[in-house]
């Protein structure tokens, strides 16, 4: 049967990246065994799950662990459910009974790192993913998680290193790829960056992310039409991906087309219409066209989205501004009797 990994590409505001996933990783030889009822139970359950059905999912687990006090990915798999919904102390013990039940069941030791970390134990975390690649070394999933947690406490050599054993284990896993070159990146290794976001293209050719990830890299580097065709490729695979809209946006107005990198960041907002960075820079680059009238409701709703972003006070003098300059309409002459 599946079991159940907390895992996912790294997501950051500017360089967009997908949200953590929870990632079914099939056992194999599972399809041709039979299946207990235990399993039958844990197959409904991901069903209701996919149909968004929360609390049937939860109750259809909880009878596979009654029929099989021993199934570890039972368990393991209803601890990934409720540590979707934060309900991380549940999840904590769940993950624990089916180390009981199976003590060298490692996907629930790597899920019980990953949600200590998430609910703000950070070094207990780190530490029990450490003590997975210990007991465990050619797990390779121990060694991405470590890497996504040392990345998130802002170690990148050691992110870095945890991603390169990821994938000396397996080179195909194109999130590994993803992510390392994410974090080299930020260390200013551009070349080096592009390279593994390749990989990481060549190994998930259906993911929209790496090219997206990709594109942002090339902007930086001032490669404005290359990083404009990841982004576009990126849209491609899921035109559902706001970030890619808005980068696409950024990267036009930087090569002064004005109106086709407006018209992005509107795109973006009509798929996300909850996305705040597409309202700051459809916002901010109106202001600076001194279109006020036009950026006074973006710059609100960013405001609205995120009042304690660390730009806050900036936007709300420009706010102010703009309606301080935006022209006043004319009130419409009455019609004539």
């Amino acid at each position: 049967m599946p079991e159940r990994l907390l895992t996912g590409f790294r997501r950051r505001v500017a360089v967009v990246l997908l949200p953590l996933l929870l990632v079914c990783v099939a056992q194999a030889g599972a399809e041709d065994k039979p299946r207990s009822e235990a399993e039958k139970h844990c197959e409904r359950a991901r069903k209701l799950e996919a149909d968004n059905d929360l609390n049937g999912a939860e109750a259809a687990y909880r009878e596979a662990v009654k029929v099989d006090p021993k199934m570890a990915a039972a368990y393991n798999d209803l601890g990934v459910l409720l540590a979707r919904q934060d309900r991380y102390a549940d999840a904590l013990a769940l993950f624990d009974q089916a180390l009981a039940a199976q003590g060298d069941y490692y996907n629930a030791s790597v899920n019980k790192g990953v949600v200590l970390f998430r609910s703000g134990k950070k070094p207990e975390g780190v530490a029990a993913l450490e003590a997975v690649t210990k007991i465990a070394p050619s797990f390779a999933r121990a060694h991405f998680e470590l890497g996504n947690v040392y990345d998130a406490s802002g170690d990148l050599s050691k992110a870095c290193g945890a991603y390169r054993e990821c994938l000396k284990l397996d080179e195909t896993d194109a999130e590994a790829h993803n992510n390392f070159a994410w974090c080299l990146f930020r260390q200013h290794l551009y070349e080096d960056a592009l390279a593994e976001f390749r990989l990481a293209i060549k190994h998930a050719p259906e993911a929209a992310t790496p090219h997206n990830n990709m594109g942002w890299v090339l902007f930086q580097m001032g490669r404005l039409h290359d990083a404009a065709q990841e982004f576009e490729q990126a849209i491609k695979l899921n035109p559902d991906l706001p970030e890619a809209y808005n980068n696409l946006g950024q990267a036009l107005m930087v090569a002064q087309e004005v109106e086709g990198g407006l018209a992005q960041f509107r795109k973006a907002l009509e798929v996300a219409p909850t996305y705040a960075p597409a309202y700051l820079n459809l916002g901010k680059y109106l202001f600076d066209l001194g279109r006020m009238k036009e950026a006074i409701a973006p710059l609100e709703k960013y405001l609205e989205l995120v009042p304690q972003s660390a730009d806050a006070d900036k936007i709300r003098d420009a706010l102010a501004k703009a309606k301080a300059e935006a022209p006043t309409e004319k009130p419409k002459e009455a019609a004539a009797p």
